[in-house]
Order: structure tokens, then C-alpha cells, then sequence
């Protein structure tokens, strides 16, 4: 009976000793798995600093970016508003022009028809004309303001013809 049980003792040693062993290889496969786990977990922390220092970059480049369109849109507006003084000072300038010229469109009418009266006058003066024409002066111009009349009478025919 000792022998028996010896024998048992001896399979429950050598199962025992199977168990230890597949303990150890299941421990070692976890501890291998554990390993691949924490190499993974590194490489992707490394992954994770590099795409942060990248998007880091990029709202870098991208608020740069923003400046330079925001600084482009201010002279844009800044170039828009001067062009559109620019644009109203000319057509003040064009009206200008235009009073001008019909002021000088005026006083030329009025300093050739003020000629043409003085020639007239000469005229009538030295007896080119003849007694009715002067006497037809007369009546068509009888004092001074009248001759005002006259010349811008001379002068309206004259721009408007």
C-alpha cells in the first residue's frame, strides 16, 4: 500500500509539475502578448505625438493664413473705398469741367456778340448803313440794358444754333 500510494504521490508530483508547466508557458505567452500589447501602445503613442505636433503645425500655418486673407480683405476694402473717392472726385471734377466750359461757352457768346454790336455800331458810325437801319438799331436798342438783351439774345442764338 505504500507503494500505491507512493505512486499516487509520484502522479500527483508529476501532474502537478504538467500544471507548473502550463502555467509557466501560459504566464510566458501572456507575458509575450503583454509586450506586443506595450510595444503597440508605444508606437501609437509615438503616432499620436507626431500627428498632434503636425495639426500643432497646421493651425499654425492655417491662423497665418487666416491673417494674411484678413490683411488681404483690408486693403481690398481700403482700395475699393479709394477708388470710389477717386470716382466721385472725378465726377465732381467732370461737373466742374462742364460749368466751366459753358461759362466760357458764355462769356465768348457774350464777348462776340458784343463785338458784333460794337462792329454795328462802327458801322452805322462811319455810314455803312443806312438811315432806317440806324433808325432800326434805335428802336431795337434803345437805352443800354436793352443792349444787355441784345447780347444775350446774340449769344442764346448763337449756342443754341
Amino acid at each position: 500500500m505504500h507503494l500505491i500510494h507512493t505512486f499516487y504521490l509520484l502522479v500527483q508530483v508529476n501532474d502537478a509539475y504538467s500544471e507548473v508547466d502550463d502555467q509557466r508557458q501560459h504566464a510566458a505567452s501572456w507575458k509575450r502578448k503583454l509586450q506586443k500589447a506595450n510595444g503597440e501602445l508605444n508606437d501609437t503613442k509615438l503616432l499620436l505625438e507626431e500627428q498632434t505636433s503636425r495639426n500643432n503645425l497646421l493651425e499654425k500655418k492655417q491662423r497665418k493664413f487666416d491673417s494674411e486673407i484678413a490683411s488681404l480683405n483690408d486693403d481690398v476694402r481700403t482700395e475699393a473705398a479709394a477708388k470710389e473717392k477717386i470716382y466721385r472726385e472725378m465726377d465732381e471734377l467732370k461737373r466742374l469741367k462742364y460749368t466751366m466750359e459753358d461759362q466760357l461757352q458764355v462769356r465768348f457768346c457774350f464777348a462776340k456778340s458784343q463785338e458784333n454790336y460794337h462792329s454795328s455800331e462802327y458801322i452805322l458810325s462811319v455810314g455803312g448803313g443806312s438811315k432806317n437801319r440806324e433808325e432800326d438799331r434805335k428802336r431795337e436798342f434803345p437805352s443800354s440794358s436793352l443792349h444787355l438783351v441784345f447780347l444775350i439774345k446774340t449769344c442764346l442764338t448763337w449756342v443754341f444754333s
